[in-house]
């Protein structure tokens, strides 16, 4: 990892996004985090902070703020609307899809080195048994779930045609059930075992 960088972590408040940030701050990276909130970036990072950009993932000019000054940048994406059920289809498109659409977009204007976009195992399409190395993945949100798991995979077909069609060093990392410290907020995962440590699950 090349510390000339500027790492910019999208949703770095989140459960994900917080932990990859502390993790590049406690190894001496520049990280820039995009977040919403200033009073929850306060409760998540009261130790090293990265520099903040508060805006909406949604937001093209916000998302440009992110790219000042002039890298190199390597963007680790983490931001997604998680639902369970078909949740609101305006916030899966708002957060979800038209985000990762905004950062591809940034990434590809400003050349970085690379883009690591988190996805999920939700977002592959019934019936496809991966191979090893997940070469065989091609996104088709037709044959994914409604809601969270077709929203991934709309967002995981924009990055991979930013590489086909723009040359976007980028690879997508498909993750599982997330569960462990650094979840403030209590995810669904997370209060799962609480509920259960707590007898309120049968």
């Amino acid at each position: 990892m090349d510390k000339s960088c500027t790492y910019i972590v999208t949703g770095c408040t989140g459960f994900v996004g917080n932990v990859l940030t502390k993790k590049l701050l406690e190894e001496g990276f520049a990280v820039r985090g995009l977040a919403r909130s200033p009073h929850k970036a306060e409760q998540v990072f009261q130790d090293k902070k990265p520099e903040f950009v508060f805006g909406n993932i949604s937001d093209e000019k916000d998302v440009e703020a992110l790219f000042r000054g002039n890298g190199p940048f390597v963007v680790i994406h983490t931001v997604a609307k998680v639902t369970i059920g078909e949740g609101s289809q305006k916030e899966l498109q708002d957060v979800t899809v038209k985000g990762t659409e905004n950062i591809v977009r940034a990434c590809c204007r400003h050349n970085v080195l690379k883009l690591i976009h988190i996805s999920s195992t939700e977002a592959i399409p019934k019936g496809l048994v991966l191979k090893e190395d997940i070469g065989n993945y091609v996104p088709d949100p037709a044959r994914s779930r409604k809601g969270y798991p077709r929203a991934k995979a709309e967002a995981d077909a924009i990055v991979l045609r930013a590489v086909k069609e723009h040359g976007l060093n980028a690879s997508i990392l498909l993750f599982a059930s997330v569960i462990g410290p650094g979840d403030y907020g209590n995810g669904h995962m997370s209060q799962m075992f609480i509920d259960f440590l707590e007898g309120k699950l049968p």
